[in-house]
């Protein structure tokens, strides 16, 4: 009973997955699913994104520190 239910969803899987891509050469794939499939990308640049912003607001944050006194 498990097997034909997995083999169902199996199957459904694949024709749905086919219908997404081009049905023959001449057609273009759209620019937002290129850019979307690309996952390792997503992870690269989020990591940079973060990487300048934390960076940038730490500078930020030296430069406004009152000076301190010495006792």
């Amino acid at each position: 009973m498990i097997f034909i239910i997995t083999k169902s969803l199996i199957s459904r899987e694949k024709t749905s997955m086919s219908s997404f891509e081009p049905k023959n050469s001449l057609e273009k794939i759209p620019t937002a699913q290129k850019l979307f499939d690309r996952p390792f990308f997503w992870l690269i640049a989020g990591f940079a994104v973060m990487l300048i912003f934390y960076t940038l607001w730490g500078l930020f944050e030296i430069w406004n520190l009152p000076k301190a006194t010495l006792p």
